[in-house]
């Protein structure tokens, strides 16, 4: 309905490796096989960053050429960097500026995508991101529409897992979904460590999403 009402049959996604970005994937390969849409007009974007591992980067890459989208690889390293140097952010300063302006420019080169291709950029925050504004303000809570908006962070996993098990997916996808679901929720802005490993994880932060939603829940 909402490409129908805006006359664009084509969509554009951050894919990060994550959960929530995985679950929208998924939904919007359904939604374009039910109308007969062609998979290539879905643009899975992955925007590695200075804080990206390869377990996340490589299974956003695998499970997008999996399911036959196209894909767009931009490595926004170098311009975080010269944005840094631009605003005279010390170097080794890792604090929410340096966090901020990586969710910033996801979004900002994600709108430029869609304007580009005619697209609709899909949104892949969910509720509970919402409801705790653990998002960036300009960033990550900007879109065209979003998905998973009604569906809180504990509701987003399970759904995913039963997407994974409702449809038939060949077992290279299945794994690549088993994989991020066992992966630890993090924002992944802060550097990794000298292993490649990131160690900030979200629920450290902001206390366990099952509790976070179970008060959401009872507040709604």
């Amino acid at each position: 309905g909402k490409m129908r009402s805006m006359d664009r049959f084509k969509i554009c996604l951050g894919v990060s490796g994550g959960l929530e970005s995985t679950s929208v994937l998924l939904a919007c390969v359904r939604i374009f096989k039910k109308y007969n849409l062609p998979l290539t007009n879905i643009i899975g974007v992955t925007m590695p960053g200075l804080g990206t591992t390869e377990r996340t980067y490589n299974n956003a890459l695998a499970l997008m050429k999996y399911l036959g989208v196209t894909i767009r690889d931009i490595d926004l390293k170098p311009l975080l960097k010269m944005h840094l140097n631009n605003i005279s952010q010390p170097e080794g300063k890792y604090d929410i500026t340096y966090e901020q302006t990586q969710s910033r420019e996801r979004t900002q080169v994600l709108l430029d995508i869609a304007n580009q291709e005619n697209a609709i950029m899909i949104g892949t925050g969910c509720m509970s991101e919402f409801a705790l504004g653990w998002m960036t303000y300009g960033g990550d809570h900007l879109c065209m529409y979003a998905l998973n908006i009604g569906l809180p962070k504990t509701v987003v996993r399970l759904y995913t897992n039963w997407l994974m098990n409702k449809y038939y997916y060949p077992e290279p996808i299945k794994k690549v979904i088993s994989d991020i679901l066992e992966g630890a929720v993090s924002p992944e802005l802060l550097p990794v460590d000298e292993n490649g490993e990131q160690h900030e994880k979200t629920e450290d932060l902001i206390g366990d999403y099952m509790v976070q939603d179970f008060f959401i829940y009872h507040n709604l």
